[in-house]
């Protein structure tokens, strides 16, 4: 394939004349300028749900409308054994799918049976187990996207095998010898989230990600990792080894949004964009408040404001709040834009943070 070039396809079976609509993709103009989108959690129980996370990938393909691709975080559906939930999921969000290429990981709700690599046409790593999700990476312009499962387990580590995390160092490492300047890692249960899951045992125990692999993160050099999992949105400040390391920042401005940007951060930056679907958690408050120094952005859900989910009075109420967000790379420039949807209003997307990475 040639860059910058549009390219048409449909998907069916010659033998029985069906086809699907047809579709459209476009390569990278080979600038290292290039911007995309970011939501997880679509995670739809029924039909009705299917269609709101449907409407969540729609708002934010035309609120970002130079989106390359879409990156998902994982939980794409409430049951992975449940092909009806795929039908809904990939049927309401057909006519976005047809316009932009999506690059998906596994969340715990996929973590069965190969339901996760059965309904994606991915270039997992060779010889890797996809029974409980898969892992891969690909490069995109000056940028270097590893994509992770966290559906394994091994006796050093929650959630992850020797193997993939041997895999990934050398991938990382191998990376930036092709002169690969952004690393950005996607990730199902991340390290330094806000809700429920910032206190299970699998993020914050002895082997634990925020114990074990968020190190790793910060030994590599990874610039950005984008997380799933635990339904609100939240940002870190730099973080090297467990802790912030301070920044100088500066202000300047992307597509008329002023933006803060850290300069040459010493560390990696932690987001979780919420979910694009319908259920959302409370901040966590039974975690040690001095956890919340990491963070830039730790608030209250903004669902929180219409009360308890009437079926579980743990949660804010479902299907209300729905985020995505706009992430560009400009060579030395990294922007985030977060987006929220309040279907109590009109429901036309409105910013919520902005943050960005300069690398001088």
């Amino acid at each position: 394939m040639k860059s910058g070039i549009s390219y048409f396809f449909r998907v069916g079976d010659e033998s029985l004349n069906l086809w699907s609509d047809t579709g459209i993709f476009t390569t990278s103009n080979k600038d290292n300028k290039f911007t995309f989108i970011d939501y997880a959690d679509t995670q739809a129980k029924s039909e009705d749900e299917a269609i709101l996370s449907g409407e969540t990938l729609k708002s934010a393909l035309d609120t970002v409308k130079n989106a390359e691709f879409v990156v998902h975080n994982g939980d794409l559906v409430d049951v992975g054994m449940t092909e009806i939930q795929w039908d809904w999921l990939l049927g309401h969000s057909q006519s976005s799918l047809l316009k932009t290429t999506i690059a998906p990981i596994a969340g715990n709700h996929e973590e069965e049976k190969d339901a996760f690599i059965e309904h994606f046409n991915i270039k997992e790593i060779s010889g890797s187990d996809t029974k409980t999700g898969a892992y891969y990476s690909y490069d995109y312009e000056n940028t270097h996207f590893i994509m992770l499962n966290t559906n394994e387990d091994s006796k050093e580590y929650n959630n992850f095998s020797e193997e993939q995390l041997e895999w990934m160092k050398k991938d990382i490492k191998e990376s930036k010898q092709r002169g690969m300047k952004w690393i950005i890692v996607t990730i199902h249960k991340g390290p330094y989230t806000t809700s429920n899951h910032a206190t299970d045992t699998d993020i914050m125990g002895e082997n634990g990600l925020r114990t074990k692999v968020a190190p790793i993160f910060s030994d590599l050099g990874v610039d950005l990792v984008l997380q799933g999992h635990d339904h609100g949105y939240a940002r870190t400040k730099p973080i090297n080894n467990g802790k912030a390391v301070e920044t100088n920042k500066t202000k300047e401005l992307y597509n008329g949004e002023t933006i803060e940007y850290a300069i040459n951060p010493k560390g990696t930056i932690y987001m979780i964009p919420a979910t694009g679907g319908p259920k959302v958690y409370y901040k966590n408050k039974k975690i040690d408040s001095s956890y919340y120094e990491l963070f830039d952005k730790a608030d209250e859900h903004n669902a929180a404001k219409y009360g308890n989910d009437p079926k579980d009075k743990s949660r804010p109420i479902r299907g209300i709040i729905q985020n995505f967000a706009e992430i560009s790379v400009d060579n030395n420039k990294l922007s985030v834009v977060v987006y929220e949807i309040d279907q109590n209003t009109d429901k036309k997307p409105y910013i919520i943070d902005s943050f960005g990475i300069i690398k001088k």
